[in-house]
């Protein structure tokens, strides 16, 4: 069945525009190209060779007139993996050819971008943060109602159409304050989760402690000559596979965000 590739509506057979849209349908989601990062022209010819050096060619690269970046597209299939390759080149090549470091506002916004997980605590906050906010206008607006109905702010008159503004504001004023304790809840979930989630952490980290690697494998993983960058993957994808293998209920988004820190546990004492 076709596909639109923008609306992620499902057409019948036979169909080949999407009447939302406008574009061309397609028969798999899997393969449309979607925007993963972007760039300056420098930066992204350079990830574009790393990626490449890294039999990584399933992507493209296209400049936008309006924001007149350059971006990297690529199918949702492989866009983790280019992610974490994207973390691996800036942190290895965050230096310019005349040694020259990036500025650390561009580094940090590079870097944010490519990283998709955020810790439920840092969620945590942003909710929290903007449930008290929502919480203390919803009750603002209620008193403020309160004290025209009793006249005692006489420079603001309600008029004829008292009935209907108390109704309206009042509906408005409670939605703010439904909202901010929605929020707070939200932010006392994700507080427990950050817990299971350090819990996790902790037993994973015990795991990669003692992780017994076989020696043929380590082999294996490091069969990529002298190339650094290939020596990195084909060890981050042992350690993947075993990290599957000992923990198969893993989120995967918390899996690319743990594997960095497994990583140096196992082998960069050994480096």
């Amino acid at each position: 069945m076709p596909w639109c590739p923008i609306c992620k509506n499902e057409y019948k057979e036979g169909y080949e525009v999407c009447s939302d849209c406008g574009c061309t349908l397609v028969e798999n989601l899997e393969d449309v190209m979607e925007p993963v990062y972007f760039s300056d022209e420098a930066t992204m010819h350079g990830i574009e060779e790393f990626l490449r050096s890294n039999d990584i060619n399933d992507f493209e690269i296209r400049y936008d007139d309006g924001s007149e970046q350059w971006e990297l597209y690529a199918p949702e299939r492989i866009r983790k993996d280019i992610i974490t390759r994207i973390n691996v080149y800036i942190r290895e090549f965050l230096n310019t050819e005349d040694g020259d470091e990036l500025a650390e506002d561009e580094a940090e916004e590079q870097i944010s971008i490519a990283k998709p997980y955020e810790t439920p605590e840092s969620l945590a906050t942003e909710y929290k943060s903007g449930a008290w906010s929502l919480i203390l206008v919803g009750v603002a607006g209620i008193v403020l109602l309160v004290l025209m109905n009793l006249g005692k702010l006489p420079f603001l008159s309600i008029g004829s159409s008292k009935i209907l503004l108390n109704i309206v504001m009042g509906f408005l004023f409670l939605v703010f304050i439904y909202s901010g304790i929605s929020s707070y809840r939200t932010a006392a979930r994700l507080k427990v989760k950050q817990k299971s989630d350090d819990e996790v952490r902790d037993r994973i980290m015990e795991w990669a402690e003692a992780l017994a690697i076989d020696p043929s494998d380590v082999v294996t993983a490091d069969k990529a000559d002298d190339d650094d960058g290939a020596v990195y993957f084909a060890r981050m994808d042992l350690l993947r596979k075993k990290l599957e293998e000992a923990f198969t209920d893993l989120d995967k988004d918390f899996e690319e965000y743990i594997l960095e820190d497994v990583y140096s546990k196992v082998f960069d004492n050994e480096d």
